[in-house]
């Protein structure tokens, strides 16, 4: 089983703790996690531009000039592909582009993440967040004092934690969640994971099994 240091909320180093082996056990895989992160993307796009063809353009009712005797190209309406204000050919439609994993493969993926995590030393456990009051530089200052700043942090906490995430919301690099509020691609894109002893506590009874 896997060890870590552990520190408080004033970034001192107070012990060592035990990693769960159910979560931080598994065994890094980089295409599966590029298979999932692939599918969390494709699964975010909205999927709603569209184009309007000649049957959802106004106008266009009548026939602009008679068949023949005119000398010009013959025309059935004022809304077709060649003529300004016209239908568009081929355009755009509203797609569905949700992908579906097995829950399995993505409980396997989250652990491959965890491992690749802690294989680089980038899990840093906490007996508790600090206290921000909301504050976005109280929070900047502690990540950057312990040296978590860098890179990106997912700071996970098993509390109410309001304050906590009103205080990271304006850091771009910061995302700040509860144990199963967070995507895969959180885990993978910020470096550095930074769990409290309670959101440790809290994962491994949600996804340890």
């Amino acid at each position: 089983m896997a060890q870590t240091d552990l520190y408080n909320a004033k970034n001192e180093k107070v012990g060592s703790l035990e990693l769960p082996g159910g979560l931080f056990g598994g065994r890094v895989s980089a295409g599966l996690l590029h298979e999932v992160a692939t599918v969390t993307g494709a699964n975010e796009r909205a999927g709603t531009r569209a184009h309007k063809t000649r049957g959802a353009v106004s106008g266009g009712g009548r026939k602009p000039w008679k068949q023949k005797g005119t000398g010009r190209a013959r025309q059935g309406s004022t809304r077709s592909p060649q003529w300004r204000h016209g239908g568009t050919v081929f355009g755009p439609l509203p797609k569905d582009y949700d992908v579906r994993l097995p829950q399995s493969k993505r409980r396997a993926a989250l652990r491959a993440a965890l491992a690749w995590k802690l294989r680089d030393g980038l899990v840093h456990v906490v007996e508790e967040a600090p206290a921000t009051a909301g504050k976005t530089k109280a929070l900047a200052a502690w990540l950057a004092a312990a040296g978590w700043a860098d890179g990106g942090a997912l700071l996970v906490h098993a509390g109410d934690g309001g304050e906590l995430r009103l205080a990271g919301r304006n850091l771009p690099a910061v995302k700040v969640a509860r144990p199963g509020g967070f995507a895969l691609n959180d885990l993978v894109t910020l470096r550095h994971l930074v769990l409290t002893r309670a959101a440790l506590a809290a994962m491994e009874e949600l996804w340890a099994k």
